[in-house]
């Protein structure tokens, strides 16, 4: 009886572990998507475009990436950044997709960046998904389902 109870409780601190550490991801990436919506807004300049590559090993394939470098005059400052979103550059296998990622993006053109206000150095082209707060019921089952299976373990 003992070595079961033991059991269950181990397994039920990894699904609370499991389930509670990717719903706090979820919740820092939905609050990272949502700041950055409180940017300021600012009419941005295209200055270049291209394809970016790296190969991180002789024998791993090419990964390819939209590069986009965009200028902006904020409080009266110039400023360049090379950030489409809040991560970063976005890696893929297909170059197919870092082309599409920079479809929207032609050098000499104007667009609209967000700054920001508390780091002005800081400015990007599109926000990241919210998605992460819709998909959190995921985890959250394991979260539950661990909560249950302990209460099981212990309940007489």
């Amino acid at each position: 009886m003992i070595v079961k109870r033991i059991f269950f409780t181990l397994v039920s601190v990894v699904l609370i572990f499991i389930g509670g550490f990717f719903m706090w991801a979820m919740v820092k990436s939905y609050n990272g998507a949502m700041e950055t919506r409180s940017w300021d807004e600012c009419p941005a300049m295209i200055l270049e475009t291209e394809i970016r590559e790296r190969q991180i090993g002789e024998h791993v394939p090419v990964d390819y990436a939209a590069g986009v470098l965009f200028g902006y005059e904020y409080d009266g400052q110039r400023y360049t950044s090379e950030l489409l979103s809040r991560r970063g550059l976005k890696w893929a296998k297909e170059r197919k997709k870092a082309e599409e990622a920079m479809a929207d993006f032609t050098a000499g053109e104007w667009t609209t960046c967000w700054v920001n206000p508390q780091e002005p150095t800081v400015a990007i082209l599109k926000h990241d998904t919210k998605a992460a707060l819709y998909t959190i019921w995921f985890p959250a089952l394991f979260f539950v389902g661990g909560i249950g299976v302990l209460y099981g373990a212990y309940k007489r």
